[in-house]
């Protein structure tokens, strides 16, 4: 008999218990009701992003590059999925623009769109003075915006 990994763990754990085969057919019962019950899946954050002054990061990366860090780092902060968007978002996104000065100071100006309406965040900044900037750098950058973000939720869940 092949068992996929979740039921072969469950009959494993019958037979530990001493089910024998007619527990492990109830058990398979009950079971199959909760395998094929799904969580709904979180909609995709798609990310206009733009970023000035790459040059001053080691190593030095385009804008590109620089976005799509962003994006990844946004998509781990959050535990929701997010995609680099070249065209802007119509609603439920989320606009960024990235910029790296060459005194050390980093910034991220981030705009949520929430059905069609541009909700601003305070700007983010991220200063080093000793460095040039790194990817830790920008992965901190998107963490911070999305924290930005769910604060504001937060806040809005409460009025």
């Amino acid at each position: 008999m092949r068992l996929d990994p979740p039921t072969a763990l469950a009959y494993y754990h019958a037979m530990a218990l001493g089910v024998g085969s007619s527990g492990w057919s109830l058990l398979s019962l009950v079971g199959a009701g909760t395998a094929m019950a799904a969580a709904p899946q979180p909609r995709t954050m798609p990310v206009q992003c733009s970023a000035t002054g790459t040059k001053f990061c080691v190593p030095a990366m385009t804008a590109t590059d620089v976005c799509a860090r962003f994006v990844q780092a946004y998509a781990i902060a959050t535990r929701a999925p997010a995609t680099l968007s070249v065209a802007l978002p119509s609603s439920g996104g989320l606009v960024v623009e990235l910029r790296f000065l060459p005194q050390g100071i980093a910034s991220a100006k981030a705009t949520q769109l929430c059905d069609g309406r541009p909700q601003p965040l305070p700007l983010f900044e991220l200063a080093v003075s000793d460095r040039r900037f790194a990817a830790d750098d920008i992965n901190r950058l998107a963490a911070d915006v999305a924290r930005g973000i769910t604060m504001r939720a937060a806040i809005a869940g409460k009025r």
